[in-house]
């Protein structure tokens, strides 16, 4: 029985993840002990525009912590990496502002990759110029 339940894992995991237009070919998806494995890469299909963001990362990677009988998600991405509890694409750190104006709790999104930014001579990065970044409301 416990086969079949494994199998039934790695069924909706994959469904999760074909749900936000993930490319399967470059995701592998396994279950063992209960523990959904992950490796490979985050990318969308082809055709499919719209960009993959923290936000859409961290909803699906706890959408698939929560899947019955799950009892642990790893995950080894070439392109993604958890750390604090959310997700950032590697080699590009998120950055998140709270926008003046009427607030209504929007912010932000900027994804700034490491080689991009200038440091000083004390090896501090000067503080980031945000116009024209893309607001969003946090949906």
């Amino acid at each position: 029985m416990m086969a079949a339940e494994q199998c039934e894992i790695i069924r909706r995991a994959r469904g999760v993840l074909a749900s936000a237009f993930i490319d399967l070919g470059h995701v592998r998806v396994g279950s063992t002990n209960y523990i959904v494995y992950l490796h490979g890469r985050l990318q969308r299909l082809a055709g499919y525009s719209a960009e993959l963001t923290t936000a859409v990362v961290n909803e699906m990677m706890g959408r698939i912590r929560h899947l019955p009988n799950v009892r642990g998600l790893k995950t080894d991405f070439e392109d993604w990496i958890e750390s604090g509890g959310s997700w950032s694409p590697k080699g590009r750190a998120p950055v998140r502002a709270r926008t003046r104006g009427s607030g209504l709790g929007r912010t932000l999104e900027v994804h700034v990759r490491e080689d991009q930014v200038a440091r000083d001579d004390t090896g501090t990065a000067p503080p980031l110029d945000i116009e024209g970044s893309r607001e969003t409301d946090g949906r």
